[in-house]
């Protein structure tokens, strides 16, 4: 039995590699672009399929990714091969108010949000929620499209200038939670349980992309953001919204998500943001005794049915 890996970003797939190396764990790579059809008479390959395709795959020239992707899914889940995150969880991955209508079923709270299918609908839904909104894609990564806008005059400007476009055409215009600190949560799950949580430094913007690769781009645009502590793993965090987001995964089946949450000035946490296809910050796990891409590597394992499990995180 072996695991396949679809996938689209080289990149992010170099130190999952590593892992499965070191643990002897036998996989292929699927590379999205190798599969050129799909004959649905024709059974896949046995085995088990991680989904690791990214909504941002569209910034790297891959426009038919989400269909492609879903169609893919589908077919394997036709002849019952075993998907890890696969089409329900897809289907949240590349549609964030399905997300959040899903987080919301689920008990979880979420900024105010209203999707907007045309442009002229932008000042409308920015008057309703009030400033400052942020506006966003519904199929996005990496925080590309994601803007604040603080007044009306750059609301205006914003729509005027028409510079953001999600590949589905849909855009979103969500409340601003202001928080106390500049600095969001991101909580790494991985078969159900916490792996760990990571404070991520907003002061650079919105791409908070905690993939090795994307920190050196990062640095490339901003070489200031080296000497800056971004990603820093919270000891011993605990909060309530834990046991809602283990129950958010099971209602849809995902299986591995980095969750993203601001904490309000009040003390609220609000949940913005759910990503399958989630990256570990080296950096960030130094010293800690942490490496989540090898506890990824064992609990991949464990779907290939080793006898070994998951250690106690």
């Amino acid at each position: 039995m072996k695991l396949f890996i679809l996938y689209e970003n080289e990149e992010w797939m170099l130190p999952i590699r590593a892992a499965l190396h070191k643990l002897d764990i036998p996989y292929i790579d699927w590379h999205i672009d190798e599969i050129t059809y799909i004959d649905y008479d024709t059974p896949p390959p046995q085995g088990v399929f991680w989904n690791r395709m990214s909504p941002s795959s569209h910034l790297r020239g891959r426009s038919n990714f989400a269909q492609k992707t879903s169609h893919i899914l589908r077919w394997l889940e036709l002849y019952d091969r075993q998907v890890i995150n696969g089409y329900s969880s897809w289907q949240l991955e590349i549609n964030k108010m399905q997300q959040y209508l899903a987080l919301i079923d689920a008990g979880i709270n979420v900024p105010r949000t209203i999707s907007v299918f045309s442009p002229e609908e932008i000042t409308n839904a920015a008057m309703k929620i009030g400033f400052p909104v942020i506006i966003k894609h519904n199929c996005g990564g990496r925080g590309e499209g994601v803007e604040k806008l603080d007044n009306a005059k750059e609301l205006s400007h914003f729509v005027e200038q028409r510079r953001s476009q999600s590949p589905d055409g849909i855009l979103l215009v969500q409340e601003y939670i202001a928080s106390s600190e500049p600095y969001i949560i991101r909580v790494e799950m991985i078969g159900g349980s916490m792996v760990y949580a990571v404070k991520v430094s907003t002061e650079l913007g919105y791409n908070l992309c905690p993939a090795d690769s994307c920190a050196s781009s990062l640095a490339q645009i901003c070489p200031a953001s080296g000497n800056m502590e971004r990603f820093s793993i919270l000891s011993g965090f605990q909060s309530h919204v834990l046991k809602r987001y283990q129950e958010f995964m099971q209602r849809n089946n995902i299986e591995i998500a980095g969750i993203e949450m601001v904490i309000s000035r009040d003390g609220e946490i609000y949940t913005y943001d759910v990503n399958m296809n989630t990256n570990y910050n080296s950096q960030a796990e130094q010293n800690t005794g942490h490496n989540a891409n090898e506890t990824l590597a064992l609990f991949l394992r464990s779907k290939l049915g080793d006898a070994h499990s998951l250690p106690d995180l």
